[in-house]
C-alpha cells in the first residue's frame, strides 16, 4: 500500500529508521545465503530458505509491516520454554511444549510423521512484528489472512517448512505451498474434513496500540478472541497476536524457472541441500489506531485436504518464530485499499514501535540475546561463485565447520565465509 512512506517518514521523524522499517512484505526467512564481493562476505538476498510473507484481505490487498530492515534483520535466540502461544481451551503453551507434542498438534492434516529433531530447552531464532489493518468507517471488521510464499516450495507434498501458527483461539498446522500460500484457520468436522476460515480484524477500543488488553471481558460473545499472553512471556494479555513457528522440512531439490532474471537448478536427487534462490528484490486520511481483536471467522472458505508426508527437520537448520501484533485503522468507507493513500498517526506509529522495542528487550529479560541475522552463525550459508557468476539455483558448499555453538551471535559470523 501507498501509506507505507508516509509511516517511514514517522519513523524518520522518531529517529526509528535505522532500526525498524514499513513495508507490505515481510522476508521471513529461515536462512540467508552469504555472498563474497571483492574478498568481504556479505548477506544477500539469496537463501536456502527464504520466504515472503504480507497480509491480505478477501479482494487482495495487502496491509502494512513495521518490522526490522529485511537484508539484515533484529533477531532474537531464546528458549522455546519464554514464548507463549494458547491451546483450544484458552490455556497456555509454551513453543517447547508445542515441539515436545507437536505430532499431536499436526495429526489433523494428516502427516505421516513429523521429526523435529528438538532437546529439552531448546533454542529457537525469534522475530517481532507489528501490522495495521484498515477498518472502512461504518463496518465492524476486516477478514484477513497470513499469506506466505516460499522460493523453495513448488508442490504441497515437498515443502520447506512446517508452518503452525498461534492465535488466541488455537493453533493451526500448515506447511509451505507453491505460490501465494494462505494460513487460515482450521474447523474439523465429524467426517474429519478440514475446513479453512478467515480471521476477522476489528478494533478493540479498550486497548491502544502496543497496550495490554483487558483481561476480563464480560459479555463477550464466545466467537470473539479473549485477552490471553501470547508471545513472549511478559508481553502481557493479547487479543492481536500471532506466533507462526517455522520448523524446516528436509526437501529434495528440483528444477526451478523463473523470470526477469530467468535462472534453473540442476536436480540431484542424491543431495537433500536446499538450493538457494533469489528474491526479487489517491485520497489521503489519517486514522485513529487500536490494537485489533483477531477472531477466527464462523463461516468455512472451503476445505483444506490432509497431507500424508514426512516432515524432517534437519539438524543443522534453525527453528524461526514470528511473532506478529495486528492494530487497526480507521478510513473512509469509500477506501480503495491499495490504490488509495492512507496515513498512520505519527503517535500510533510511534506506539507501534515502542511495542517492537519493548519485546526485543524482552528478549534479553528472559535469558535470551539480540543480535543481527549477520551475526549468527545458524541463518546464514555460503553462496559459491557460480551462484553469484551465473544468479542459477544450485548445490551449495556445505556449511563451515562451526566450532561454536551456531546459535550463539558473533560479531565475526560473516568471516567464517570468507
Amino acid at each position: 500500500m501507498i501509506y507505507a512512506t508516509q509511516m517511514n517518514e514517522c519513523l524518520r521523524a522518531i529517529d526509528a529508521h535505522s532500526r525498524y522499517a514499513a513495508g507490505s512484505t515481510a522476508w521471513n526467512d529461515g536462512q540467508r545465503g552469504v555472498a563474497v564481493v571483492n574478498g568481504t562476505p556479505v548477506v544477500s538476498a539469496f537463501g536456502s530458505n527464504i520466504t515472503d510473507v504480507c497480509i491480505v484481505d478477501e479482494a487482495g490487498s495487502t496491509c502494512q509491516f513495521i518490522r526490522s530492515p529485511n537484508m539484515d534483520e533484529t533477531l532474537g535466540v531464546m528458549d522455546a520454554k519464554d514464548l507463549l502461544m494458547v491451546d483450544k481451551d484458552g490455556t497456555n503453551v509454551s513453543v517447547q511444549d508445542l515441539l515436545d507434542d507437536i505430532e499431536e498438534t499436526c495429526k489433523y492434516m494428516g502427516y505421516t510423521s513429523v521429526k523435529t529433531n528438538t532437546g529439552v530447552n531448546q533454542k529457537v531464532v525469534v522475530r517481532f512484528q507489528t501490522a495495521w489493518v484498515p477498518i472502512k468507517k461504518g463496518t465492524t471488521f476486516t477478514k484477513i489472512v497470513p499469506q506466505h510464499y516460499s522460493y523453495q516450495t513448488r508442490s504441497r507434498t515437498k515443502p520447506r517448512n512446517l508452518l503452525v501458527l498461534g492465535t488466541a483461539q488455537g493453533v493451526f498446522a500448515h506447511n509451505d505451498d507453491s505460490g501465494g500460500n494462505k494460513l487460515f484457520a482450521h474447523s474439523v468436522d465429524a467426517s474429519g474434513t478440514v475446513h479453512n476460515h478467515w480471521f476477522e480484524a476489528e478494533s478493540n477500543k479498550d486497548c491502544m496500540v502496543g497496550h495490554a488488553a483487558t483481561a476480563e471481558e464480560e459479555g463477550l460473545p464466545k466467537k470473539k478472541a479473549r485477552a490471553v499472553e501470547m508471545g513472549i512471556r511478559g508481553m502481557g494479555p493479547r487479543t492481536n497476536c500471532f506466533v507462526t513457528v517455522a520448523v524446516p522440512n528436509t526437501q529434495k531439490k528440483e528444477v526451478y524457472t523463473r523470470g526477469l532474471p530467468s535462472f534453473a537448478m540442476t536436480s540431484n536427487d542424491d543431495d537433500d541441500e536446499c538450493a538457494p534462490v533469489y528474491r526479487s528484490c489517491g485520497s489521503a486520511c489519517t486514522g485513529k489506531s487500536y490494537s485489533a481483536r483477531v477472531s477466527v471467522a464462523e463461516e468455512s472458505v472451503g476445505t483444506c485436504d490432509t497431507n500424508a508426508i514426512d516432515i524432517v527437520r534437519p539438524a543443522n537448520e534453525p527453528i524461526v518464530v514470528t511473532v506478529l501484533t495486528y492494530n487497526t485503522v480507521e478510513v473512509p468507507d469509500d477506501f480503495e485499499g491499495e490504490s488509495t493513500t492512507m496515513n498512520v498517526a505519527a503517535t500510533d506509529v510511534a506506539l507501534g514501535v515502542a511495542d517492537l522495542d519493548r519485546q526485543y528487550d524482552l528478549v534479553k529479560k528472559n535469558g535470551g540475546v539480540v543480535c543481527k541475522l549477520s551475526e549468527l552463525p545458524a541463518m546464514l550459508h555460503k553462496l559459491t561463485n557460480e551462484h553469484m557468476a551465473q544468479i542459477v539455483k544450485k548445490v551449495t558448499e556445505d556449511p563451515p565447520p562451526f566450532k561454536e555453538d551456531p546459535m550463539v551471535p558473533t560479531d565475526s559470523a560473516l568471516s567464517a565465509f570468507a
